[in-house]
């Protein structure tokens, strides 16, 4: 891999780092608006973004949510880089986006997304710290 390859990669993974930045900013909007759907549906993407960033490292992606979250479940959460408990954030997060977005008559929690949007912190701030221990600049 040149040079330009590595400068590329990170490039990325900094872009993807700051959407994911981005999208949590705006959950905690919706949040403050009473809006708890969207919000599932930002913070989700907030998780779902920063999970990408920490692929592009490993120059890969996927089309597919569930391969994404599965590549990194294997690749960081089951070797320990990532702790496990944010494996269960991830899934926690997908599932409340799926209900929220497509489940009709689903009644949406107010503790639970907000209890969504603490764990979207945590999970962008050890991201984070990651991402600088590869020298990404985040």
């Amino acid at each position: 891999m040149s040079s330009n390859q590595i400068v590329d990669i990170k490039t990325l993974s900094a872009y993807r780092f700051e959407r994911a930045n981005k999208e949590l900013i705006s959950a905690k909007l919706e949040k403050e608006n009473n809006n708890y759907y969207a919000a599932n549906n930002r913070a989700y993407y907030a998780i779902f973004h920063a999970v990408r960033s920490v692929l592009a490292l490993d120059n890969v992606d996927f089309k597919k949510h569930s391969a994404v979250i599965g590549y990194f479940n294997k690749n960081y959460i089951l070797s320990t880089i990532f702790d496990k408990k944010f494996g269960s954030i991830i899934n926690n997060a997908f599932e409340l986006r799926q209900s929220s977005d497509y489940q009709d008559f689903y009644m949406v929690n107010k503790t639970e997304t907000e209890q969504l949007i603490t764990d979207t912190e945590n999970f962008i701030n050890t991201v984070k710290t990651y991402l600088q221990t590869q020298n990404v600049a985040v």
